[in-house]
């Protein structure tokens, strides 16, 4: 009403309330606001004195509501809010311990776990190395095993040659000194192979240029022509396996022995090739002679045991020979590259 100006009905109005309320209200600070708009509304019906009065029954109530116990009051409310403040401040802090505590918790458990994966995966590393070092042990004891049979192997065919060479001197019929020296020939053609195989860091194959090199050697000095019999090897380093290499290694003996008996009558000079290469899954091996030709001569046309070993020789390496008479006598085989049977 006091907005509107109706300034009579306000008094009417708040005097009203303030009866109805009577002294022991209680809310002084509400008590004081309606005073305060009974002094307007004084003022405003042109009520000085009242209106001054009802300005200090305001005042008065004012100053009972803001005294020094409500600034206490206040300080007081304001200290528990700070408390609570801090409280909460505390709450967070703890809070925020506990999720750093927990997360401390989780990175030591994965920590640890991973600590223990960790030793677990070394120790199994240790293991593994141990038993490598163990392996190796027994494949150095393997390994020595099998060059001391390749050695013993080598010595025994060894001892039957010696043995082939004093029956030899103590017979007399030339044709039987040639048989058992071409034995003798046979016997150290396997024994080179073994020799070869436990002096060799390969102890499964055998370098055969080498081995050609070192047999053809020995044959033309059995058979004293090493001054003018040539030995020439033009291949390849290859290794074969012994189940081949000795088969090889007869026939090449064989045809060596028979170039030397009949290619080169009357101290006649020559040269005889030897050639081994692989090609398209299959070997081919050829030993040559520039002599006077298989056709020449009725002796080797007429088939003995060299011949006959050569052919069973070449069967059970699944092979095929082919002669060739030019310039000379060319004798070539060609072998599947599977073991022999």
């Amino acid at each position: 009403k006091n907005e509107e100006k109706k300034f009579g009905n306000a008094i009417r109005y708040l005097t009203q309330s303030i009866r109805l309320a009577g002294v022991n209200f209680g809310d002084d600070f509400h008590s004081s606001q309606i005073f305060l708009e009974l002094s307007k509304a004084y003022e405003g019906n042109q009520e000085i004195g009242k209106a001054i009065d009802a300005f200090k029954t305001y005042h008065d109530l004012n100053k009972k509501v803001f005294n020094d116990e409500a600034d206490k009051r206040l300080a007081e409310s304001q200290t528990r809010l700070d408390v609570n403040a801090k409280e909460n401040t505390i709450s967070l802090q703890r809070e925020k311990l506990n999720r750093q505590r927990v997360l401390q918790l989780f990175i030591m458990t994965l920590a640890g776990i991973l600590v223990l994966f960790l030793f677990l995966l070394f120790r199994g590393f240790l293991r593994k190395q141990k038993y490598s070092l163990l392996l190796e042990k027994k494949n150095r004891e393997k390994e020595f095993l099998l060059k001391e049979v390749h050695h013993r192997v080598k010595n025994n065919l060894q001892t039957i040659s010696s043995l082939l060479s004093l029956q030899t001197a103590h017979l007399t019929d030339p044709e039987l000194q040639t048989i058992m020296a071409e034995s003798q020939n046979r016997v150290n053609s396997i024994g080179m192979i073994h020799q070869n195989l436990y002096q060799g860091e390969n102890l499964a194959a055998i370098e055969m240029k080498d081995y050609f090199l070192s047999l053809g050697s020995f044959i033309i000095d059995s058979f004293d022509a090493t001054d003018r019999i040539s030995l020439d090897c033009p291949m390849d380093a290859l290794h074969l396996d012994i189940d081949r290499a000795i088969p090889i290694g007869l026939i090449v003996n064989e045809l060596i022995t028979n170039c030397l008996k009949y290619a080169f009558p009357e101290n006649r000079k020559g040269k005889i090739t030897i050639s081994l290469t692989e090609l398209d899954s299959h070997l081919h091996l050829t030993v040559a002679d520039d002599g006077i030709g298989i056709c020449q001569n009725e002796q080797f046309k007429n088939k003995g045991f060299g011949i006959h070993l050569i052919e069973l020789l070449t069967q059970q390496l699944n092979g095929e020979m082919t002669l060739t008479t030019q310039m000379g006598t060319e004798v070539s085989f060609t072998f599947q590259t599977g073991k022999a049977a």
